[in-house]
């Protein structure tokens, strides 16, 4: 069974795979369609303005992806 998950109006993201829609309508039709079968199926039906590949949230992290470094907390802009 494939994890479906609606990332944003118009964005739906199946597995691996974040698909872009011009419109929110475009994308609830697509979305419910993945959710009654398969969303390699839907595709020809409801086709995306853009498919991209998603990251694994673990594959982000062993990256350095959204860590941010800097000074510790109280050492920043200290007055003499």
């Amino acid at each position: 069974m494939e994890t479906i998950e609606r990332r944003s109006q118009t964005e739906v993201r199946v597995d691996d795979k974040l698909y872009a829609f011009d419109s929110g309508e475009q994308a609830d039709r697509f979305e419910q369609c993945a959710r009654e079968g398969r969303a390699s199926e839907c595709v020809a039906n409801y086709p995306p303005r853009t498919t991209a590949p998603v990251s694994a949230p673990a594959a982000l992290h062993r990256s350095g992806a959204g860590i941010t470094i800097g000074p510790p907390p109280g050492a920043v802009d200290e007055e003499p």
